[in-house]
């Protein structure tokens, strides 16, 4: 179901993770899971990670509070947490969702999320009907591209740079060291500090435990109210 956390690369020093608080939700086991991410390391993938143009995004596309999810299309827990984990935006309006497919169960994994990489403005539409899909087959994928108005047409066209954007998601899955699905990066973070090179001021994290949703809105939550 979820991934086994190996190791990250020398981190920085936690600033936003120093001010969260323990509440009904968010255990101090959970927080203490953060692994936050170095400047080295945001340095060279942070762009990709949190900013790349290929990457599907919802909620405010420009609020400091952002949340990565690397998921599969054939993951149970990905399936299950996904409708509520997208209504996180409705209730923080300073939230951005990020997605990053990853496939991780073979061919019907890589085809799913060649699929709504291409998808373009019908990424949302596509993206509910495959993780709603229990058993999903090559030809189920391109039937649900088909119903969401993503033909086979644009499919082809968009195979080159799908396959990049794919390659940039599993070298960030190598990177941090990402062994299953779902996994989370968080993050206050602003395109202007990378475009200055200001990476020790951004606090970035990797959650190397199994949170729920109610503990992942918790912890949007904290980070929302807290100037770090």
């Amino acid at each position: 179901m979820f991934l086994v956390f190996a190791s990250l690369p020398v981190y920085a020093v936690a600033s936003c993770k120093s001010l969260l608080v323990p509440t009904a939700r968010l255990s101090q086991s959970e927080i203490n899971s953060l692994i936050p991410l170095s400047p080295d390391f945001l340095k060279k993938y942070g762009q990709t990670l949190f900013f790349d143009h290929d990457s599907p995004v919802s909620g405010n596309e420009k609020g400091q509070v952002t949340l990565v999810d690397f998921y599969d299309y054939q993951c149970a827990y990905c399936k299950k947490i996904a409708r509520p984990l997208a209504r996180l935006g409705d209730s923080f309006p300073e939230m951005r969702l990020v997605y990053k497919p990853l496939p991780m169960f073979g061919d019907e994994s890589r085809a799913a999320a060649m699929a709504v990489i291409s998808a373009g403005s019908r990424f949302y539409d596509l993206h509910n009907r495959l993780i709603e899909q229990s058993n999903l087959s090559e030809s189920s994928i391109r039937q649900l591209a088909e119903e969401s108005h993503v033909p086979a047409s644009v499919l082809k066209s968009k195979k080159e740079m799908a396959e990049h954007e794919l390659n940039r998601n599993l070298e960030l899955m190598d990177k941090l060291d990402l062994t299953g699905t779902p996994s989370f990066v968080i993050a206050r973070v602003t395109p202007s500090q990378f475009q200055k090179g200001e990476y020790g001021a951004v606090s970035a994290y990797f959650i190397s435990d199994v949170l729920d949703v109610s503990a992942l809105k918790e912890l949007v939550k904290q980070f929302s109210q807290n100037p770090c």
